[in-house]
């Protein structure tokens, strides 16, 4: 995405809607707002930039998180070696107009503020400070104040809060420890040893253990909540740092600053009770990944790349396939129509992928929707609180035919679905960005984690047009054919364009790789 090398962005925060991320830029003093299906940056009042109208903070931001409520963008000034910030900002964020709007207010906090927690009830906010060996607890309704300094270790840095928010957990860089602290009494409870540089902090969404990345020893460390211990650790590639969940807590996203990758690791306690990292998939970021945020349907992950000076937003996998499901007004059946394409009225899915089915009056308990893929039954995995939605999973046994709903004596009319195989996970690609010259025969290849099904994917190059129409930019795609050739059984695509990649006089060309499920001779 658009940025800039000396910009070094470090900060991530990720709306709740999964709309739009903000960024704060500690190079030139910023913080930028994106779009995320468009992937374009945004000016204050929302429209598409030209990539210099972002909120002027004029110090160094090192951190970027969303109050609870979604209205203000937090962040820190983190300053300099010879000049150490102080000062913990709140931004007003519009959710009818997407950029950063202005900042609320500032509050004086400790030295070098660094990482910023949010209580899950929404009323504190955490600011851990690296120089004062404090974090100062603040108050997140008007009049924002400091509430209360907690004392921690040598070097606090990275913060994290339990789920049931009654305890608090501080990486303190400098010591090698973590500081746990009561959020009733605002104090001190222990003291762990972990390995050496504790950058960041990450709890389990069922509050049992929380996980510590340490920068120095390339380690991540299990903490046992209950118990207040350390109860294992595992090696992971070097300087490890900012970390999140996929998949409700099943899966742990880890950026490597040194070696410019993300690794995501299978997470799970085994049968002796000791918590595990399995690594599941290597992703080539750009330079230095610094933070990282993944989408509630777990189908991206954006990245923020200082050395390189901007974001990234990799696709993971696809969405959950969205099914339009109308009531027909009078008829007291619950019509299905799918709204796939210009006109389609067929719907494409794996056994095993979730889908969303959107509509009218269904039932609030999940066992009362019946829904059958040509006979087979889907699990209906939850409902939504309006009952205008449903998410199931496609099963095992489903074949391609009709897809069925039925609640009660109502039943929809049957609507043709597809099981088409899914593309696999991309592992890595060469190149992964930048620059790929004006050479007539580019190669792109693509590794996947399983072998890609001849003829159930089709792949294109598209190159996007870039234009300003009224000051708003544009990226007008065309397709460019090619040649592909897989390898190692199918788990390694090459493409080769068919035509020469170029440049237009006034600006270099951008181009985007897409990959896409194939539906012919599916059925039949």
């Amino acid at each position: 995405l658009e940025g800039s090398p000396d910009s070094r962005p470090i900060g991530l925060a990720l709306s709740r809607d999964n709309r739009y991320f903000y960024v704060s830029n500690q190079g030139n003093g910023t913080l930028a707002s994106y779009e995320l299906d468009t992937l374009r940056r945004l000016d204050a009042d929302g429209v598409s930039s030209n990539g210099t109208n972002n909120l002027m903070l004029g110090r160094v931001p090192s951190e970027a998180l969303l109050s609870s409520d979604g209205q203000f963008l937090l962040t820190l000034d983190y300053g300099s070696v010879e000049s150490p910030g102080d000062s913990f900002y709140i931004v007003r964020v519009d959710d009818n107009s997407p950029g950063v709007i202005g900042i609320e207010s500032s509050i004086g906090v400790g030295m070098r503020p660094t990482r910023i927690a949010t209580s899950p009830d929404g009323t504190r906010w955490y600011v851990t400070n690296n120089l004062s060996n404090t974090v100062s607890v603040i108050s997140a309704e008007s009049p924002f104040q400091v509430l209360a300094q907690i004392p921690t270790d040598i070097g606090p840095n990275g913060v994290a809060i339990s789920p049931d928010g009654r305890r608090g957990f501080v990486c303190n860089f400098t010591a090698g420890t973590v500081t746990v602290f009561d959020t009733a009494s605002n104090e001190s409870i222990g003291t762990i040893a972990v390995g050496a540089g504790p950058a960041r902090a990450l709890v389990a969404p069922n509050g049992e253990y929380a996980l510590v990345s340490c920068f120095g020893d390339n380690m991540v460390h299990f903490i046992d909540i209950a118990n207040n211990t350390n109860v294992g650790h595992v090696s992971v590639l070097p300087e490890p740092s900012a970390m999140a969940f996929g998949r409700g807590g099943s899966q742990v996203y880890l950026t490597s600053r040194r070696n410019d990758v993300v690794t995501r690791f299978d997470f799970f306690v085994n049968e002796e009770g000791v918590p595990n990292l399995v690594e599941s998939a290597l992703i080539a970021t750009a330079r230095t990944p610094a933070g990282l945020a993944v989408t509630n349907d777990g189908s991206r992950l954006i990245v923020v790349n200082e050395g390189a000076g901007f974001p990234q937003v990799i696709y993971l996998e696809e969405p959950a396939q969205t099914i339009e499901a109308i009531t027909r007004g009078g008829s007291g059946l619950v019509g299905v129509s799918v709204l796939e394409g210009e006109g389609s009225e067929t719907s494409i899915a794996d056994r095993g992928e979730v889908i969303v089915l959107r509509g009218q009056n269904y039932s609030q308990n999940p066992e009362d929707n019946i829904v059958t893929f040509n006979g087979a039954r889907a699990e209906v995995l939850s409902v939504a609180g309006d009952l205008r939605s449903i998410t199931v999973r496609v099963p095992d046994e489903a074949t391609s035919g009709p897809l069925v709903i039925r609640i009660g004596e109502r039943e929809s009319t049957p609507v043709n679905f597809i099981i088409s195989p899914r593309i696999p996970r991309v592992l890595r690609t060469s190149p992964s960005s930048g620059a790929i010259g004006l050479m007539p025969n580019v190669q792109i290849s693509i590794t996947f984690n399983e072998p890609v099904i001849a003829g159930a994917a089709d792949v294109r190059l598209m190159r996007m047009l870039d234009t300003f129409t009224n000051g708003v930019r544009d990226l007008d795609p065309t397709p460019i054919g090619g040649t592909v050739v897989l390898k190692d059984f199918g788990r390694i695509l090459e493409f080769t364009p068919n035509a020469a990649l170029t440049e237009t006089a006034a600006s270099n060309n951008l181009y985007r790789f897409e990959i896409f499920r194939t539906v012919t001779d599916l059925i039949g």
